[in-house]
């Protein structure tokens, strides 16, 4: 990680590392001289100097992310789609899910490479569009129930409350990790694999505590959201809920995202 207040010039085109001004190597061909990664020696491309901030100053300007004029239309525009298709019930509320899914590993991929808006290419993914959705939404419900698992089989087998909500507190606290894991693999099998969400967790252990603390706050905030939705009712309650309540994942997408790119050089392998 780049220390607080350094100054960031350039950027690796292959491994994505940020490298400050006194950082870059310097490589000599006769009377060339061009600038390298000092990780992985690859070329540099210059960016717009900017000086990295705290982890938690980072963490706090991600709640203005979305009063950009573009990132608030984005946003809009997905949960106005997707809710509106979740009210058509039965096979419009699975694609809708699969939208949102596929909409927020975008915000944290990219956020994790230092940009502001999702790439959403389909090319990516590969297929047709029912792969180009469906993906997403069964690594989403693999991470969950990976994460949340052990916590419904505790339950059921011995239903005893402390041992269920010790195994769900450890799976909150590992969900963080394990979907900034899936995010960044298109398959199931990182979201199936524990050991790397916690090798994340046990590289950068007072940083995850700090997003993780975030995210209790945007999940509260979510609940809140929830409440009122229901406390309205009927359709105006589902779609003040789908749209509103919408923007939390949205800003906790961006924020793990954030914690990637403030860290990738203890996150490297």
């Amino acid at each position: 990680m780049i220390p607080a207040g350094v100054i960031v010039t350039h950027r690796c085109a292959p491994c994505a590392r940020v490298v400050g001004a006194d950082e870059a190597r310097v490589l000599r061909a006769r009377e060339t001289e061009m600038l390298a990664c000092p990780s992985c020696g690859g070329p540099l491309v210059h960016e717009r100097s900017r000086v990295v901030r705290p982890l938690h100053e980072q963490l706090v300007a991600v709640l203005r992310w979305p009063l950009a004029p573009a990132t608030a239309a984005s946003i809009l525009g997905v949960a106005v789609l997707t809710t509106t298709l979740s009210l058509l019930g039965g096979y419009g509320a699975a694609v809708a899910h699969g939208i949102r899914c596929l909409y927020l590993f975008a915000i944290l991929r990219e956020a994790a490479m230092g940009r502001t808006q999702p790439d959403l290419d389909p090319g990516r993914v590969g297929g047709d569009l029912f792969d180009w959705i469906t993906r997403p939404a069964l690594r989403m419900l693999t991470t969950f129930g990976v994460a949340f698992g052990p916590a419904v089989a505790a339950h059921l087998a011995v239903r005893l409350v402390p041992v269920t909500a010790l195994l769900a507190a450890a799976g909150a606290l590992y969900l963080p990790a394990a979907l900034i894991v899936t995010a960044h693999h298109d398959g199931l099998g990182a979201a199936l694999n524990p050991v790397l969400p916690l090798r994340l967790i046990r590289a950068i252990p007072r940083a995850y505590a700090t997003t993780c603390a975030f995210l209790g706050a945007l999940a509260a905030a979510a609940v809140l959201v929830a409440a009122f939705a229901a406390a309205i009712g009927g359709v105006s309650g589902a779609l003040v809920g789908g749209v509103a309540g919408f923007v939390p994942f949205a800003l906790a997408a961006r924020m793990l995202g954030v914690l990637v790119d403030a860290h990738d050089e203890e996150l490297v392998p």
